[in-house]
């Protein structure tokens, strides 16, 4: 069980990764045409380098939480 004080905590990432579903999702196809600009990319990255920052913070929570820790392949 989430203690009340990191509910709020859970609510924000929770909402970034639904952000990040849809976000993809309304990309990839997009994406694999080249229909985004290198600028477009590396603003979709960012927001994804975001997301991760955030999933690990959660891991700092004790929890049964599942974590995701990603890696840039353009770096």
């Amino acid at each position: 069980m989430i203690p009340p004080q990191d509910r709020k905590k859970f609510a924000g990432l929770a909402a970034t990764i639904r952000g990040a579903i849809l976000a993809l999702g309304y990309s990839v196809q997009d994406i694999e045409a080249g229909r985004w600009s290198p600028s477009e990319l590396e603003s979709l990255a960012t927001a994804m380098d975001k997301l991760a920052e955030q999933l690990r913070a959660g891991a700092e929570v004790e929890s049964d939480l599942v974590v995701i820790d990603s890696v840039r392949a353009d770096r």
